[in-house]
């Protein structure tokens, strides 16, 4: 499976779970995006914990935020608005880039059942 992981399972692995280990060791591929690295790195205040955390970030293929995902992104949240449903903006930025690159999202986060039909992805939540 080609995945893109969520920023919660990536602060997941950061602590070492072994049920998102088990997911992860057993894709095809594992991305991570850009969004992802921002969203995991401002809420680490220690400099040796930042430093460890992106020497992390470069042991896997890294997605960058494109124009094309911009305007899907935009696509996903206004069927979101139209739908009455309030999502975490990274999340539709995330799952834009997940539909542009066929990617499945691996996640511990619940908004993804909301988001994934109307983005046209797959999605495993990690519970």
């Amino acid at each position: 499976m080609n995945v893109l992981l969520d920023t919660s399972v990536i602060i997941e692995q950061l602590k070492g779970s072994e049920d998102v280990n088990r997911f992860i060791t057993t894709n095809e591929s594992n991305n991570i995006s850009v969004l992802s690295i921002y969203e995991t790195l401002v809420g680490i205040k220690d400099k040796a914990k930042r430093i460890r955390v992106k020497q992390f970030f470069e042991s896997f293929p890294l997605l960058e935020f494109s124009a094309m995902d911009a305007v899907k992104a935009a696509e996903i949240h206004e069927i979101l608005a139209l739908k009455g449903s309030v999502i975490n903006t990274m999340d539709v930025l995330l799952a834009a880039q997940a539909s542009d690159r066929g990617l499945t999202v691996l996640t511990k986060d619940k908004d993804f059942i909301k988001i994934r039909d109307i983005a046209g992805i797959n999605s495993v939540i990690i519970s």
